[in-house]
């Protein structure tokens, strides 16, 4: 903000204070939109982890089932635990990842949003500090 302030004002001979002001806040609002975007990725992976594992979780059961349909009376036991297995670890699995990620996601979430409202103030003290500095 300060840089694009600075900019602005070794730019322009004669200053406009609305124009000084936009600058400003429209360089704050992107920077508070990278700050907020960052922790995102982290919800996207709390969210589709535990999805993966659920699919995973599909094929183990089919797989253990599926020994079973072929022929009930020759099914062994240990085709369908190991099927079960599958489908437990990959629950297990999905959910390992994303219950760090989402508690993560808490996290960085509440750092940018205070991160964000100082951007905001700071950004008044800012322009005023441009303000002060451009008047005669």
């Amino acid at each position: 903000m300060v840089l694009a302030g600075v900019g602005y004002v070794e730019s322009v001979p004669k200053q406009d204070t609305l124009m000084l002001k936009e600058m400003i806040e429209s360089e704050g609002m992107r920077q508070g939109i990278e700050i907020q975007t960052q922790p995102q990725y982290l919800l996207d992976l709390a969210i589709l982890s535990p999805m993966v594992g659920l699919l995973g979780s599909v094929f183990g059961m089919y797989g253990a089932f599926g020994a079973v349909a072929l022929d009930a009376a020759k099914a062994k036991p240990l085709l369908l635990a190991s099927g079960v297995a599958e489908a437990l670890f990959a629950t297990a699995g999905g959910l390992l990842i994303g219950i760090p990620a989402m508690a993560f996601y808490g996290f960085f979430r509440g750092r940018a949003s205070r991160l964000v409202s100082k951007l905001e103030a700071t950004s008044g003290e800012v322009l005023m500090a441009f303000l002060k500095g451009t008047q005669p």
